[in-house]
C-alpha cells in the first residue's frame, strides 16, 4: 500500500484531508504493533518510498535514506531470527 492510498483510506475513514503523515497514523490504520522507536511516532512521513533493510541488516549503512519507512517483513525478521 503507498502513502496516496493510506492517505484516501484514512480520508475516508475520519472524513476529512489530512495534509501530513505521521509514524502513529501508519501504525493505527494498518494495525501495526511498534517493536523499538517508540520515541519516533510522532515523527512525520516526508517520503512515499519505503526501505526493506536488507543491506543495513548485513552492516552496510554507506547510502542509508533515513527519511523512508523501514519495513521489516517476513525475510528479515527469518534472518534476524537465524543469526
Amino acid at each position: 500500500m503507498c502513502l496516496h492510498e493510506i492517505l484516501e483510506s484514512m480520508n475516508e475513514q475520519w472524513g476529512f484531508i489530512m495534509r501530513t503523515v505521521r509514524t502513529k497514523d501508519l501504525l493505527d490504520i494498518l494495525t501495526l504493533h511498534v517493536v523499538a522507536g517508540e520515541t519516533g511516532m510522532h515523527r512525520e512521513i516526508i517520503s512515499n518510498d519505503i526501505s526493506r533493510p536488507a543491506f543495513e541488516m548485513t552492516g552496510y549503512f554507506e547510502y542509508y535514506q533515513k527519511e523512508r519507512v523501514q519495513i521489516i517483513g517476513k525475510t528479515e525478521m527469518n534472518y534476524y531470527l537465524n543469526l
